[in-house]
């Protein structure tokens, strides 16, 4: 089996008929899309997702979609886009799975191994946000390892401390792969995140199994009466918190699963990165880079010199540059005596894509 997992921070707020507002309510949420087959799900989402964008009348600009990307091209017809993908991916899917984190308790206390720290529920969320994937990924290996082996786990990038589950889940044999942009190279966590927008959109009232299911039931009818929605509530007891919990004050190590080849954007647009990162991603440049993580498998990121040079693998990872300044910046790390990855030039790869 393989399953791919994302996350998202699910934030509600209680205003007054005086327009005052609440105290906001902070969950943290999590979604795995399950199949048996990841060659057949890979070409069945790229057919379904064509179609599907095909009936709304909406331009297919991307191979692979993140929701955000595909809530600022389609807007209001999104949420039809979204729930007609997964419908149609309900014959590949062997079931979704949604997991929710709340703590009804005063605080939490963490880094019980190093430094004890503890922090109000609503911190402790905001603090730990980043890292949800892994505990979803940990709680599924405890449901479905004796069940569904082998098994392969792809998870959206993620970081944060160390935690027990995190040394459980390496601990075990199953095969993690961790993709940076999973949602824009990986079809099962594209379809997980995707999957969060709906529920982040439909969800209404009382956050509970009931209420995050009924977006999926109510809007993609191919899954009614087959039992493939399942909901973990991972903060209703010491058990599932604790594990959860960080207990060091140390990062996680997922280096060594990471997915290659990883495919890095080298690019200094001569301003902030912040500044234009948002027309960036709508590039050719930058839409054929991900369309070549998602055919082999692999994922795509934007260079950071302070630490991808620990990690790539100059054998089968790739450089991509798009100006003579970038070009200078990895001759830069070559003098500096760095054996780089392949070096791949954006012009060339628009002229082997066209």
């Amino acid at each position: 089996m393989y399953a791919g997992f994302d996350s998202m921070l699910l934030k509600r707020e209680s205003i007054s008929l005086t327009g005052a507002k609440g105290k906001p309510f902070k969950a943290l949420l999590g979604v795995s899309v399950t199949t048996a087959d990841e060659d057949e799900f890979r070409k069945r989402y790229d057919q379904c997702l064509q179609e599907v964008l095909d009936a709304a009348k909406v331009s297919r600009k991307k191979r692979v979609y993140k929701a955000a990307h595909l809530l600022k091209q389609a807007k209001e017809k999104t949420p039809t886009i979204i729930s007609g993908l997964i419908d149609k991916l309900e014959g590949c899917v062997e079931h979704i799975d949604i997991y929710c984190a709340y703590y009804a308790q005063p605080y939490i206390s963490m880094f019980g191994k190093t430094r004890l720290q503890r922090l109000e529920p609503l911190s402790y969320i905001e603090y730990t946000k980043n890292a949800f994937p892994h505990v979803c990924a940990w709680w599924y290996l405890r449901s479905y390892d004796a069940t569904e082996s082998p098994l392969v786990l792809d998870l959206d990038h993620f970081e944060g401390k160390v935690t027990p589950a995190w040394r459980e889940l390496v601990s075990s044999e199953v095969e993690k792969r961790i993709f940076f942009s999973g949602a824009e190279c990986n079809a099962l966590i594209s379809v997980a995140d995707l999957a969060l927008k709906l529920i982040e959109i439909f969800q209404r009232g009382t956050v509970d199994g009931r209420s995050l299911f009924q977006p999926i039931r109510d809007q993609c009818p191919s899954y009614e009466g087959k039992r493939k929605l399942k909901f973990h509530n991972l903060g209703d007891s010491s058990a599932k918190i604790k594990p959860s919990v960080p207990d060091a004050a140390i990062d996680m190590d997922t280096t060594p699963y990471f997915k290659h080849p990883i495919f890095f954007h080298v690019w200094d647009p001569g301003r902030p990165r912040d500044m234009v990162k948002k027309s960036f991603e709508w590039s050719p440049i930058y839409n054929v880079t991900a369309e070549m993580a998602f055919e082999s498998k692999g994922s795509m990121k934007n260079l950071s010199f302070e630490e991808d040079v620990l990690f790539w693998d100059k054998q089968i990872d790739f450089l991509v540059v798009w100006s003579s300044i970038d070009e200078e910046y990895v001759e830069m790390l070559r003098g500096m005596g760095y054996e780089t990855p392949k070096v791949s030039r954006s012009g060339d790869l628009l002229r082997k894509k066209s």
